[in-house]
């Protein structure tokens, strides 16, 4: 490096870097359960009482299914209260879509190929 070059020298990310995030993406995407969960909150938002029940598997199983979602930021909770029971109305959390979140998958996988894609 010439010691009068006094401009920041810029380094470019390893393509690879981008690879590996598309990859984690899509591994999130691969899953029909999170899928079906898109579409159950695509219509409606729900609890995971709810979404388990809706995509007939295990509350644990769909508590893991949305934090992958909400890790790629297609999905968001908000305190809200559960359906009644013999003890009460209980706060929960309530799952729904980010506004936009389906285009952005859109988008985002368009990013990766040279197919253009109309939202």
């Amino acid at each position: 490096m010439n010691p009068e070059d006094k401009s920041p020298t810029l380094v470019a990310r390893d393509p690879s870097d981008s690879l590996d995030e598309l990859s984690e993406y899509l591994d999130v995407l691969s899953s029909s359960a999170r899928l079906r969960i898109l579409k159950f909150l695509e219509m409606r938002p729900g609890d995971v009482r709810a979404i388990s029940k809706e995509i007939d598997t295990s509350y644990e199983n769909t508590k893991k299914h949305l934090d992958k979602l909400l890790g790629i930021g297609v999905i968001k909770k908000e305190a809200g209260l559960g359906s009644p029971t013999s003890k009460g109305i209980h706060p929960v959390w309530e799952y729904s879509l980010v506004p936009g979140g389906l285009e952005a998958i859109i988008r985002n996988l368009g990013l990766f190929s040279n197919t253009k894609v109309q939202v």
